[in-house]
């Protein structure tokens, strides 16, 4: 029961679940990781057969060990940093390759094989934002991600890749733009009678480049009207309007410009 508590809970005691998950393949947990997962696990499983099990009254101190062992390895678990775990990168898989592009498209050597169609993906909106303020100077995914100015982390091609290949290409661009456009607003920042209208916006500036599959996401009925707009501009009016986009403060919607 303590097990299956522990792989619900929201705070670090998760860790002591067994079923608890990690999707990133480029990672592999620390070396005493498993062995003490296992005195954790066995220490309990031990601790109850023994209390059910013992008669003798000599031997009931006995039945302490179990425990003990359970709790000194519980300990060292939950030691552990709270933003890692007991995750770290792998040095073989975490290694980083990259494309000539410009911008770069920085992957794993894991995603060796789909780089070339993530690049050939992401090549019309880089000529699209080409010399923007704000524009990417790198996309980068993997372990250490976006560390330097200008830096992008789309999603990860391993999502949407099958042996090696990129299954979706439509899909992983939407959600590259999705991500280059997103904002890091508290909660609440967008609120008031112009917070409806900026989001109408922002859903029109990503959907224009890069739509959503229509066998994936919503319709986009209301933003329509901005991506027809967008679509009728002269290159020069789109990039003078992506600019003022790129330029404005997303958490204020009030700066948000209507195409």
């Amino acid at each position: 029961m303590v097990l299956v508590f522990s792989a619900y809970a929201e705070h670090s005691t998760r860790r002591l679940g067994p079923a608890g998950e990690h999707a990133a393949p480029w990672d592999r947990p620390v070396w005493w990781c498993a062995p003490a997962s296992v005195a954790w696990t066995a220490g309990l499983a031990l601790a109850a057969l023994l209390a059910h099990g013992l008669r003798p009254a000599r031997l009931r101190p006995l039945a302490l060990v179990p425990p003990a062992v359970a709790v000194a390895a519980a300990s060292l678990i939950l030691r552990l940093p709270p933003d890692e775990g007991p995750w770290r990168p792998d040095p073989a898989p975490a290694r980083q390759v990259r494309d000539d592009g410009v911008p770069q498209v920085c992957v794993t050597v894991l995603d060796a094989k789909p780089l070339p169609r993530v690049s050939a993906g992401l090549a019309p909106l880089n000529a699209r934002l080409k010399g923007m303020p704000g524009a990417p100077v790198r996309w980068v995914t993997g372990p250490h991600g976006a560390t330097r100015p200008g830096d992008v982390e789309p999603p990860d091609p391993w999502e949407d890749s099958v042996r090696g290949r990129l299954t979706r290409p439509d899909l992983h661009l939407n959600a590259a733009v999705t991500w280059l456009f997103s904002d890091t607003c508290e909660t609440g920042a967008l609120a008031g009678p112009a917070a409806e209208r900026a989001g109408v916006v922002h859903l029109a500036v990503t959907e224009w480049p890069a739509p959503t599959p229509e066998d994936y996401g919503p319709a986009t009925t209301g933003a329509q009207p901005y991506i027809d707009r967008l679509r009728t501009k002269s290159p020069a009016e789109q990039s003078a309007y992506l600019t003022r986009y790129l330029a404005a403060d997303s958490c204020d919607p009030d700066e948000v410009p209507v195409p």
